[in-house]
């Protein structure tokens, strides 16, 4: 095999590696982002939405608090690393805010659900290197 040869499949072979994990991260974060919502009656847990380029807009007064992650594995399932775009998670119920940074679920979620989640991955990704 040719040096250049070589080289191209090191280099498809380590952009599958960094797809892959960028895939993984965004899965973990998402996951460990929606076990975490507190559950009252589920609507909040059920109403995280996974999207790119642009946070959603969409709200589901009506869902489940097993909503959420199949939205997320669908969203991991058509995610194609190679192109270059911000991934969002939002969930647009009025309450999610104040939940997160206000302390409304002292007791459920006292430190919010996606700032301690966001540190974890972090850290994951620092000790990846």
């Amino acid at each position: 095999m040719s040096f250049g040869a070589g080289v191209a499949r090191w280099t498809a072979e380590s952009t599958d590696e960094i797809k892959e994990f960028h895939a993984e991260i965004i899965f973990r974060l998402y996951k460990s982002v929606i076990k975490d919502t507190p559950v009252l009656e589920g609507r909040l847990r059920g109403n995280w939405f996974p999207s790119k380029g642009n946070p959603s807009d969409k709200k589901d007064e009506d869902a489940t608090q097993n909503a959420s992650l199949p939205r997320v594995e669908e969203f991991i399932l058509d995610f194609d690393g190679s192109e270059d775009f911000e991934v969002f998670l939002t969930n647009n119920l009025p309450y999610a805010a104040r939940i997160e940074y206000d302390g409304h679920s002292s007791i459920k979620a006292p430190e919010g659900m996606v700032r301690k989640n966001l540190l974890r991955i972090a850290q994951l990704i620092r000790n990846k290197r």
